[in-house]
Formats: structure tokens, C-alpha cells, sequence
């Protein structure tokens, strides 16, 4: 019998519960934080768009390129004029370093000039009628139309500073022998110790001028001196 029998052995059969290959799970703990992450971008992506700022659109891109290029090119045309600016300034500081140089040296050359003058106001006669501000002296010359003077007010150190006008009362004669008078409006009169006027004043066609009644008026028009001159 033995002889006759297989010589295989038997195949093992697997239990009817089992189910073939056995599945692999993924771990829980890669399952948990695969969710957390989805979890959390979506939740960003909610934040973002719910209360983050606001996304530009392509055309709103563009147009604040172009403000920030308008910005910038502005901003260079400013700092071109503050260069310009500044070298402006420099120039006027150098032009008035220059000045300043130059008014010192006139004050120097001036102050003994002044001592000079000083010097010879006080050999000036005063007013031969004792008015106060006096007519020291007066010079007319009379060239075409016009009549050209210098006059030299004097007061003494310790009067007061005086203001007022100065009249000119022209006498003269026409070239067909008619006499006839002129009145002319100096100019004001401002001084301390001393005034020199030099100007001129315009006379009619013809009018020849032979002599000349100075007037110094105060503020208020009252007289304070006076003095007859011939014309030379």
C-alpha cells in the first residue's frame, strides 16, 4: 500500500478567516498631522482673504508702478533744485563775504575822512542872522532852463535833530525885459549838525534867474530861516 501511495505532501490550505496579504495602515500619528496641516492652510488661506490686505489686480499693479516712478522722478527734480538751491547760496554768501570786505575797507578810508570833514564844518560860518538850523552858505548856477544849486545847513552840536522842506523863491527877468518870480521845491531836510543839498530845478523858457530867497520850513510849514543869494 505504501507503495502505491503519493508521494506529495499535502498542501497546507490557509484558514478560511484569513484574507490573503496583510494591509499596512498608515500610522495615526502621519494621519493627525497631515489633517493639522491641512487644517491650518485652509484656515490661513480664510485669514488672508478674509482679514489680510487686499490683493492688487493686475491693472491696479501697473498703476501704482507708475505712481512710484512718478515719486521717484519727483523726488530727483526736488533734490535737483535743492542742489541748485544750495549752490545759489554759496554764491550770495561769497558775494556778500565780498561786500562785507568791501564795506570795511570804506569804513577804514572813511572814518579819517570823516575827522577831515568834521573838521571843516566848524570852520563854516554860521547863519549871519543867528537862525537855527542856519543857511551857512548856498552856490547857484544857472545853465539853459535849469537852475542848479548847493547849499550847506548848519546848526550847532547841541540842537536838536531837525526835519522840514526847503523853498527856493527864483527872481528873474524874462528877454523882453518883463521881471517876474519863480517859486521852486527843494528837497527835504534832515540833519543833525550839518546838510549839504545839491540838485536842480527846472525854470520857464527865456527866464534868466538873478537872485535866490532860501526858505527852510519846519514840519508844520513855519519859517525857521532865511537868506537872500545873487545867481552866478
Amino acid at each position: 500500500m505504501a507503495l502505491f501511495s503519493s508521494s506529495k505532501r499535502p498542501v497546507f490550505k490557509p484558514s478560511p478567516y484569513d484574507t490573503g496579504k496583510r494591509r499596512h495602515r498608515m500610522p495615526r500619528w502621519l494621519a493627525q498631522m497631515l489633517f493639522g496641516a491641512i487644517i491650518g492652510a485652509a484656515g490661513w488661506y480664510f485669514l488672508q482673504n478674509s482679514y489680510g490686505p487686499k490683493r492688487l489686480t493686475v491693472t491696479e499693479s501697473q498703476q501704482l508702478t507708475q505712481e512710484l516712478n512718478a515719486a521717484k522722478l519727483e523726488t530727483q527734480r526736488l533734490r535737483d533744485e535743492l542742489d541748485a538751491l544750495n549752490s545759489e547760496h554759496s554764491s550770495v554768501r561769497n558775494n556778500a563775504e565780498q561786500w562785507q570786505a568791501r564795506a570795511n575797507r570804506a569804513e577804514a578810508v572813511s572814518e579819517p575822512l570823516q575827522q577831515e570833514i568834521d573838521a571843516l564844518i566848524e570852520l563854516l560860518p554860521a547863519d549871519p542872522r543867528g537862525y537855527t538850523p542856519g543857511i551857512s552858505g548856498a552856490r547857484f548856477s544857472q545853465k539853459d532852463d535849469a537852475l542848479e544849486y548847493q547849499i550847506v545847513l548848519l546848526q550847532p552840536a547841541s540842537a536838536a535833530a531837525f526835519k522840514g522842506t526847503l523853498e527856493l523863491v527864483v527872481d528873474g527877468r524874462y528877454g523882453n525885459g518883463r521881471n517876474d518870480v519863480v517859486r521852486l521845491e527843494g528837497p527835504a531836510v534832515d540833519l543833525t549838525r550839518y546838510q549839504t543839498l545839491l540838485n536842480s530845478g527846472s525854470l520857464p523858457a527865456g527866464f534868466q534867474a538873478r537872485q535866490v530867497t532860501l526858505r527852510v520850513l519846519d514840519e508844520a510849514g513855519k519859517q525857521r530861516a532865511m537868506r537872500v543869494l545873487r545867481v552866478r
